[in-house]
């Protein structure tokens, strides 16, 4: 069923589902983590981190987002390897942007916080530039077999 739902997928324009993959992913995780966060109020989990249950729910909650949030974006998207990469990398790097902000607030000034912070954002936005030029720029010349 999903595979004939994801075949329907193939008549929209390879444009629009690489502009629409990201918005689309996004939600349809949103929606299933509304859900499981609705399942979790009905079995009566705490909300807070007080107790064993209380620590169960986050865990589930961010289990869920991050499955969603890869998968959910891949699947639409043309090309669902590369985009997988891509969006598991993105979801580590922000569950461990509060770790990483403790650490400089605790060891670091706010200075060389900024520094470090504009370091991992140019670097990322070099990575994903190198990425799209590898991926889409035309073969150098005489590198095609040639047919005999």
């Amino acid at each position: 069923m999903v595979r004939r739902a994801l075949a329907l997928l193939d008549v929209f324009p390879r444009w629009l589902r690489w502009v629409a993959f990201v918005p689309l992913g996004v939600w349809c995780s949103g929606l299933i983590e509304q859900l499981f966060e609705a399942c979790l109020d009905v079995a009566g989990t705490p909300p807070s981190g007080d107790s064993g249950a209380g620590l169960l729910r986050p865990g589930i909650i961010k289990f869920i987002s991050g499955a969603t949030v890869t998968l959910f974006p891949a699947v639409l998207s043309p090309k669902p390897w590369p985009v997988a990469i891509v969006l598991f990398a993105v979801g580590l790097l922000l569950s461990l942007a509060p770790v990483g902000y403790r650490l400089a607030m605790h060891y670091a000034s706010s200075q060389v916080l900024l520094a470090v912070g504009a370091f991992v954002v140019d670097t990322l936005g070099g990575g994903l530039a190198l990425y799209l030029v590898r991926r889409f720029s035309p073969p150098p010349r005489g590198t095609a077999v040639e047919k005999s």
